[in-house]
């Protein structure tokens, strides 16, 4: 690490080197390079000088240290603010890499053509090291072909339009209009939408034709900041998992049957088609939408737009407190109103539906809290949440924002607790910074506002540790923490305010996933309520998170075919098996299902866990029993053999059948046949021991007998057959 001497030494004259060949279409103005840095800090003023100066960093508190992503001109503006900055090379090198790679097909084509590069139009993430993250079209065209694949779990459909789309003219024709021609010649306008755009679209995922408004469900928005790629992938690969897995995983069946999940895959469309631009100075750093009625900045096109994130309208201030900004080309900037961005509206709309008489209706969540109240909290049995994606950092935030008058001067709501306390639960599964704020204040946020609004508890997941991160690191970390963390929220949604304070069960597994029906069938389950991961708050003012609460295991439960808080469900007991019961936070359990009135067929079995304790708050002390979230197991019955070859109780006939007709012993039973059946028990040849090769002699022995019945009514007016 070297101190920052300008954009001119050390970290530009790595990152030339690096590309190599590239060296000849490097720019010369070098104030739009990106750079990763490191500015150490002394006290909160160093902190607020930076955040000041730009919205998204990363704070190490225990090495007392901001890192961040900026380019050139930011730098300078860090330096000329009185603070050290420092130059990650090693990291600054990877991201132009990450850059320099999607110029790579473009320089083959130069060298090919003898053209020079500043001809040819660049290429976007579709190449390079960052092809994991799919483009704009890309991520609809799978949402098209999931709703073909299964069209009764899934609707891919428009929630609204975006500014560009409100225009005369073109995404293309409108940059041409704005642009500079030096950094127009940097697009490919070729990867731009027609004159139809980028709608804000919607995936929904559920048993859709089973479930009502009642149904829990799961609201997320990804990339509403263009530049943060991570988000849209990971949203549109957990549905993903989600549809591949249904039916076959028992976790990911129960899910979709019982819940929604309503994805808006890419929250801030046309911005992101400019950050899928290859160069810094042209799109690559694109953070806010494409507004340039309002907010453009000819000197620096990539500030140009509202940020979406400062526009939403629940603590919305023209002025600001100090967590948005009203400059037009500054990061944070809010826009002219609240909601005044078409993407804003179309996501609020959707979200939380219209306000008629004081309450949202018609939206996605529901609506459980006065309209501008900061005081009022949600009811504990609120069903649904709201998360909002962002990169980088590894935290999980949720509201307030920011401290002013109208919160009493406080980041905790009055449901504080319980976000906490979910917040604490996924950060075990991501392993992130469950902190509430990050170390800058926000306002006009979408988590704010949903809580604000309707009560849903609400959250941002900060992924990763950079804007550009390579899709090896994505792949095998970023989406695997998240996805469980997204896995544990969406077996809360019933209650997302409760179940977190129960404990979590996993490791559900059955002593043999298909039995006979009569068998039982031994389950076994991890009760488990240390699943937790404490951070203090962001910021060194902010009242730290409560604790979570510490409590043992009291019971656990199995329920088949019915979630614990259906009607009708009845509680199967489970018993400790290493340890006791109201001795341990951990606890491994085990039972037994009786299958005798089990239909043949897949069965689910859910298991959930009971924990007790006493609480001390506010100085009383006073004891607390909690449920926690189920988890699930699938046992695949099979159907009794029956003597006749068929099976029991099975669609097939035999000596249950009463009606029908056809091979397979459809139709009355005849008593003379049913006298043998009773020999035949007699003689070892039925009952449940039954083997293949005595089951041919019996169908034989019948069809015998059948001839002698037809033979003797030719005959006789007595239609029965003689005694046995």
């Amino acid at each position: 690490m070297k101190p920052f001497t300008g954009p001119h030494l050390a970290a530009l004259t790595l990152a030339i080197a690096l590309v190599g060949g590239l060296s000849g279409v490097a720019h010369a103005d070098t104030t739009h390079d990106l750079y990763s840095i490191m500015i150490p800090y002394a006290s909160d003023e160093d902190i607020r000088k930076v955040s000041d100066l730009f919205d998204h960093f990363r704070l190490d508190a225990d090495q007392r240290v901001i890192f961040a992503e900026v380019d050139g001109d930011m730098v300078e503006q860090l330096k000329q603010a009185g603070l050290v900055v420092q130059v990650d090379e090693g990291e600054t090198a990877r991201i132009r890499e990450f850059m320099a790679s999607r110029y790579k097909a473009a320089e083959a084509a130069a060298s090919n053509t003898q053209k020079s590069f500043d001809t040819l139009t660049p290429s976007s993430i579709t190449n390079g090291k960052h092809a994991c993250y799919r483009t704009v079209e890309q991520s609809f065209a799978t949402g098209e072909a999931l709703a073909r694949t299964y069209p009764n779990l899934v609707q891919f459909k428009s929630v609204g339009k975006t500014w560009v789309q409100q225009q005369t003219m073109s995404f293309r024709n409108l940059l041409v209009k704005y642009l500079p021609a030096a950094v127009l010649r940097e697009y490919n306008l070729d990867a731009f939408p027609g004159e139809a755009g980028n709608d804000l679209k919607v995936l929904v995922v559920g048993n859709l034709a089973k479930q009502n408004d009642k149904t829990p469900r799961m609201a997320a928005t990804g990339s509403i900041h263009a530049r943060e790629y991570q988000p849209a992938e990971l949203l549109l690969r957990y549905a993903e998992w989600l549809l591949a897995n249904y039916g076959k995983d028992p976790q990911a069946t129960w899910l979709v049957d019982n819940n929604q999940f309503h994805f808006i895959l890419h929250a801030n469309p046309a911005g992101r088609k400019m950050a899928e631009q290859a160069a810094p100075s042209s799109g690559a750093g694109w953070r806010k939408n494409v507004n340039f009625d309002t907010a453009f900045c000819a000197a620096h096109a990539q500030s140009s737009g509202v940020d979406l994130n400062r526009n939403f309208p629940f603590g919305w201030s023209a002025k600001g407190s100090g967590g948005s900004d009203g400059r037009a080309c500054g990061e944070t900037f809010r826009g002219a109103a609240a909601a005044s961005e078409p993407e804003t509206q179309a996501i609020i709309k959707y979200i939380a539906g219209e306000l008629k008489n004081g309450r949202y209706l018609g939206g996605v969540l529901p609506d459980a809290r006065p309209v501008k109240d900061w005081s009022a909290p949600a009811p504990d049995d609120y069903s649904g949440l709201y998360f909002d994606l962002h990169s980088f950092s590894r935290a999980i935030l949720w509201p307030w924002g920011i401290t002013r008058p109208e919160n009493n001067n406080t980041t905790h709501t009055p449901n504080n607790k319980s976000m906490a306390v979910l917040a604490q639960r996924l950060a075990w599964y991501n392993t992130y910074s469950p902190q509430q704020v990050l170390s800058y204040n926000v306002e006009g946020t979408t988590t704010d506002t949903f809580y604000g609004l309707l009560g849903a508890p609400s959250y941002t997941i900060e992924l990763g540790t950079s804007f550009y991160e390579p899709c090896d690191k994505f792949e095998k970390t970023t989406y695997p923490q998240n996805f469980n963390a997204m896995l544990y929220a969406s077996r809360i949604l019933k209650a997302p305010y409760k179940l977190p304070f129960g404990p979590d069960t996993a490791d559900v597994k059955v002593g043999a996933a298909s039995v006979e029906q009569g068998m039982k069938v031994k389950i076994t389950a991890l009760i488990d309520d240390s699943r937790y991961k404490y951070s203090k708050a962001g910021q060194s003012h902010v009242a730290p998170p409560p604790l979570p609460y510490e409590l043992n295991i009291k019971a656990a439960h199995a329920f088949v075919d019915k979630l614990p808080w259906d009607v009708g469900a009845q509680p199967i007991t489970l018993t400790a098996t290493s340890g006791a019961f109201d001795t341990t936070r951990t606890l491994s359990v085990a039972g037994e299902i009786d299958t005798s009135k089990l239909a043949p067929g897949r069965h689910l079995i859910y298991v959930r866990g009971v924990n007790a304790g006493s609480i001390t708050q506010n100085g009383a002390t006073e004891a607390v029993s909690y449920e926690g979230p189920p988890s699930a197991v699938f046992i695949d019955v099979t159907a009794k053999p029956s003597v006749n070859g068929g099976s029991s109780g099975g669609s097939s006939g035999g000596s249950g059948s009463s009606s029908g007709a056809g091979s397979g012993g459809g139709g009355a039973v005849d008593p003379g046949i049913a006298a043998l059946f009773a020999l035949l028990g007699l003689l070892g040849l039925g009952g449940r021991t039954i083997r293949r090769e005595k089951e041919c002699r019996v169908r034989r022995q019948l069809e015998s007998v059948q001839r002698m019945k037809r033979r003797f009514a030719s005959s006789s007016n007595d239609d029965r057959l003689p005694p046995a």
